[in-house]
C-alpha cells in the first residue's frame, strides 16, 4: 500500500480478511443476489470461486500456498495494513508481490531460487525458514528487473479487481 492511499484496517492476517468479510456482509447481506457480486473480484484476483471467498469468511478457514500469497497482496492492495506483510523484510514482500500478481509463478520461483519444494518456498515467503544472503540477492534482483511490470500490473489490479471495496 502506497503511503498516500487510505489505511481501511491494520490487524493480523486473519483480522484483515475477517473485517473484510464483515464489511462486505454490512453491505451486501448473506444471502442477498449482490452478495457474489461482491465477492467476484476477490475470487478472481485470487483464482477462487465466491463459495471459496464465502467459505473464508464464514469459518475462518483461510488459504495457504499460493492463495494465501495472492489474498495478502490484495488486502494490501485495497487499503488493508497486514501486520505479517509490515514486518516482512523488504526484499522478500517484493519477491512475494511478483508472485502474488502473477507475474512469477510459485514454480518457477522455486526453480529460480533453488528450493527443494513449493512449499518449502512458501513457508520462506512466510517467515517461517531463513532466506540465505545468496537467495535474498537473487529476490532483490529479479524484482528489481522486474518492479516496472509490478508497478504496471498493480495499477492495472486496482482498476479490474478494487470494484466494491
Amino acid at each position: 500500500m502506497n503511503q498516500d492511499e487510505q489505511e481501511v484496517f491494520r490487524g493480523s492476517f486473519e483480522e484483515c480478511v475477517r473485517h473484510l468479510g464483515a464489511s462486505l456482509d454490512s453491505r451486501v447481506p448473506k444471502g442477498h443476489r449482490g452478495a457474489t457480486l461482491a465477492k467476484q473480484p476477490l475470487a478472481d484476483f485470487c483464482g477462487v470461486s465466491v463459495p471459496t471467498v464465502t467459505r473464508w469468511f464464514s469459518t475462518g478457514v483461510l488459504p495457504v500456498g499460493g492463495v494465501y500469497i495472492k489474498l495478502m497482496c490484495y488486502l494490501d492492495m485495497v487499503g488493508y495494513r497486514v501486520i505479517e506483510l509490515e514486518g516482512m523484510p523488504r526484499g522478500r514482500r517484493n519477491f512475494m508481490e511478483l508472485v502474488g500478481y502473477g507475474i512469477l509463478t510459485s514454480e518457477k520461483s522455486v526453480e529460480f531460487l533453488g528450493y527443494s519444494s513449493v512449499s518449502t518456498f512458501y513457508q520462506v515467503l512466510q517467515g517461517h525458514h531463513g532466506v540465505s544472503e545468496g537467495k535474498e540477492q537473487k529476490m532483490w534482483d529479479l524484482w528489481k528487473a522486474r518492479r516496472e511490470v509490478l508497478a504496471l500490473k498493480k495499477e492495472e489490479s486496482k482498476h479490474l479487481y478494487c470494484l466494491g471495496v
